[in-house]
């Protein structure tokens, strides 16, 4: 199996398991079944089609951006041929992801303000920051990871 394939139906398989986990998460806090979230008037077509566009999506994200590292792997090894296998791949790995890195930063800091425009309707409760510390430390760690291996 191709390994973009492959990387496709991993991140598909894992948006798929931490959907389940949220939703799971969700019914224990409402006090519902897990079936509560699935009755859309549809008979549970609508969102079972929304759940198979989003794993698809989710699969073409995971093969897209797979083929992109294998690119820029190449890209970089160009770049620096003379590097050892062992030191190659952990300069690399620093260099795509610290790029990376960057912009999840900036989604991570941009979360917090919309959370709040929202979802706050009273004063920052616990909850709410039970929501927003993650993101402020997400994104902190992601500016931090950026700017301490940033691309030359």
């Amino acid at each position: 199996m191709k390994t973009h394939v492959k990387f496709g139906l991993q991140t598909a398989l894992c948006w798929n398991i931490l959907l389940l986990i949220a939703i799971y998460i969700r019914a224990l806090t409402k006090g519902v079944s897990m079936a509560y979230f699935f009755d859309d008037g549809t008979g549970g077509w609508g969102l079972s089609f929304l759940l198979v566009f989003w794993s698809g999506i989710w699969y073409a994200i995971g093969a897209h951006y797979r083929k992109e590292y294998l690119s820029e792997k190449e890209l970089y090894r160009a770049k620096f041929p003379l590097l050892e296998k062992k030191t190659f791949q952990q300069a690399f790995q620093r260099y795509y992801f610290s790029r990376h890195a960057k912009t999840l930063g900036i989604v991570f800091a941009t979360a917090i303000p919309w959370y709040v425009i929202g979802y706050v309707r009273e004063p920052l409760s616990g909850t709410d920051f039970t929501v927003i510390a993650p993101l402020m430390v997400l994104s902190i760690l992601c500016f931090w990871y950026y700017k301490k291996y940033k691309p030359a």
